[in-house]
């Protein structure tokens, strides 16, 4: 071939490249689509904001950088927040008081008085209160009272029970919550309780003193020593809204059981979901299990052994024993960030020599992610998803300043957007990719630097041409 056929293909092809719209090929990466639809109507421009729903983490890449939100065939940036299901703005502050008072009468009633260490700066909100002891197998009602006005004493809340069983099972409790109130001083009083208004499984558990078989039990006549409290913790707990769980669906799929029979062991599907917390649910009873908790390490190759990697191990129970209902089935799980949510997730109750656990059902809560962007008054927008390894991101596509500029700003309305269904992408070409040459400013100045190139070689030339006949 000659020179100037090879210019002239060279011409026509960078001619292609730079006719061709970027933003349409890119659409061609994408197998899913998901058109927005806003919930309010709104006559100015704002900030969008769409929660990324299951069905898109579905069909989303692993890190979620393939999820491109479009306006027509334009590519329109988007900022990805993720926000923590539970957290606050504040967390739970301790207050640091003292002991001002401490009487303890025959019958083993116990009243003190707390006072606050800090009297100049304001009073903070008191709301929850512990007791530090290490006394075991006890049982005690707690009523409290707040000297606010300086003049009376005024109870705080009903009467609340503090307890040890830890001699017959493994439960206790030592935390009493009240209402949230602003005051300096505190009076406890601290009850044990009689045979009459104790729990059944404290009257199983214990055995009375002859004497006092019909009236109010003096502790020592339980376990012959007094209550003792070493400290007493005053807490602020925030009153700030916290963020609301999602509910994610996921699937209790397989059920493995060790040959030794003292483990069974679940599958669940979290269809990778930012999972938190996990709901169990068993007809079981009277049970407390050790669960280690364990997540699916991603494999590139698909004939590769699965591996697993160890989070914690929790513990569940279920107590329903003369009266006595107390059951935590919730196993708490760290937030994931956003390239590492596990799909897969095995679950070991170690039960030991005891009878195993039957779950029946699991429910899912979790972290959410929403998408921020600017929202164009009339403008309908489409998110497509699923191009996997075909998308180069370019970082142009996330210019997110503007965005968090304007979603701090309290004079910018946020318009919330959902998806109701998930759709085919008719632009799809199966091993098309999102990026063209337009998207590289080197190889694109070269482009045309080649095709005004080959031009101008090809306009010398018909000059020249030109001049030998005339000569």
């Amino acid at each position: 071939m000659k020179l100037h056929k090879v210019l002239v293909f060279a011409l026509i092809a960078s001619s292609q490249l730079l006719a061709d719209t970027p933003a349409n090929d890119r659409r061609t990466a994408f197998p899913y689509r998901f058109p927005l639809e806003a919930e309010q109507r709104s006559e100015t421009e704002g900030v969008g904001v769409l929660q990324v729903t299951s069905e898109i983490l579905e069909k989303s890449d692993q890190s979620l950088s393939d999820l491109h939100l479009f306006s027509g065939a334009n590519i329109v940036p988007y900022q990805l927040v993720k926000r923590e299901s539970g957290r606050q703005l504040e967390s739970s502050v301790e207050i640091a008081s003292e002991i001002s008072s401490f009487q303890e009468s025959e019958d083993g009633r116990i009243t003190l008085e707390v006072a606050l260490s800090d009297t100049t700066n304001p009073t903070p909100a008191i709301s929850s209160i512990t007791f530090v002891t290490p006394r075991k197998n006890f049982e005690h009602s707690v009523t409290v009272e707040a000297f606010q006005d300086g003049e009376t004493w005024q109870q705080t809340g009903e009467r609340q029970w503090i307890y040890d069983y830890t001699k017959h099972i493994d439960l206790r409790s030592t935390e009493v919550t009240i209402p949230a109130v602003r005051a300096s001083l505190f009076r406890i009083v601290i009850t044990p309780s009689t045979y009459a208004d104790s729990s059944a499984i404290f009257r199983r558990t214990t055995r009375p003193a002859a004497s006092t078989a019909s009236t109010v039990e003096r502790i020592e006549a339980i376990n012959g020593q007094p209550f003792r409290i070493d400290a007493i913790r005053l807490s602020r707990i925030p009153e700030e809204e916290t963020i609301p769980p999602i509910n994610y669906p996921v699937n209790l799929e397989r059920v493995t059981e060790a040959g030794d029979g003292e483990s069974t062991a679940y599958i669940i599907n979290t269809n990778s979901a930012p999972v938190r917390t996990l709901s169990l649910t068993t007809m079981d009873r009277n049970f407390r299990v050790p669960v280690r908790i364990e997540a699916q390490n991603e494999t590139l190759n698909s004939d590769q052994e699965p591996s697993w990697r160890y989070i914690g191990t929790q513990f569940i129970h279920r107590f329903d024993i003369g009266g006595l209902a107390e059951e935590d089935l919730e196993l708490k799980l760290p937030s994931p960030n956003i390239a590492n949510r596990p799909k897969l997730l095995r679950l070991t109750l170690l039960t030991g020599a005891n009878h195993s656990i039957t779950l029946d059902d699991v429910k899912a809560t979790g972290d959410s992610y929403e998408m921020r962007f600017l929202a164009e008054q009339g403008t309908s927008y489409t998110l497509y998803a699923g191009a996997g390894g075909a998308v180069t991101p370019d970082p142009t596509d996330f210019e997110t300043a503007p965005i968090k500029a304007a979603f701090a700003s309290d004079q910018v309305v946020k318009l919330p957007f959902s998806v109701k269904k998930v759709e085919d992408n008719p632009l799809y070409i199966p091993g098309a990719s999102t990026w063209k040459i337009t998207d590289s400013p080197l190889l694109l100045w070269a482009s045309v630097a080649l095709a005004f190139g080959a031009l101008i070689w090809a306009l010398m030339r018909a000059v020249r041409q030109v001049d030998e006949k005339l000569g």
